[in-house]
């Protein structure tokens, strides 16, 4: 099961975005106690396999925007590979001014005059399984 989630990181990354989206926007039109009583229904249902709902879930992360048109005015390049998990959640619902993570990774690396680089197919890549990243 692990390698076949490892072969397919877009999907499950992507799924896993799309659902934190769908809850997101559940807690929104039904409000905070319908959610909880909602969710406890749920994970009872499930034999306590699905995770239990709290109002401080991450929504879905946007997808990362790679651009890795190398300029040669800066010498200072940096290969950032942000985890699976990093590309799925974003920030919850009581951070909404807030960057996400990826995002927020790229300002820092940017001020500090670092251009950053993306692997190569990054969305299809798992950081916990050792593949061949091809950077540009």
């Amino acid at each position: 099961m692990a390698d076949w989630i490892a072969m397919h990181m877009n999907l499950m990354t992507s799924a896993a975005s799309k659902g934190l989206s769908v809850v997101n926007f559940l807690h929104i039109v039904l409000g905070t106690k319908i959610m909880q009583s909602f969710s406890r229904g749920v994970r009872r249902l499930s034999g306590n396999r699905i995770p239990m709902w709290n109002p401080f879930m991450s929504k879905g992360d946007s997808a990362i925007r790679q651009n890795n048109t190398m300029s040669s005015s800066n010498p200072s390049k940096v290969v950032y590979f942000p985890s699976c998990i990093n590309r799925s959640m974003g920030v919850s619902r009581d951070h909404n001014d807030e960057l996400q993570l990826s995002d927020k990774m790229v300002k820092l690396l940017n001020k500090g005059g670092y251009e950053v680089i993306y692997p190569d197919n990054l969305n299809n890549l798992c950081c916990g399984r050792h593949s061949q990243a091809k950077v540009i």
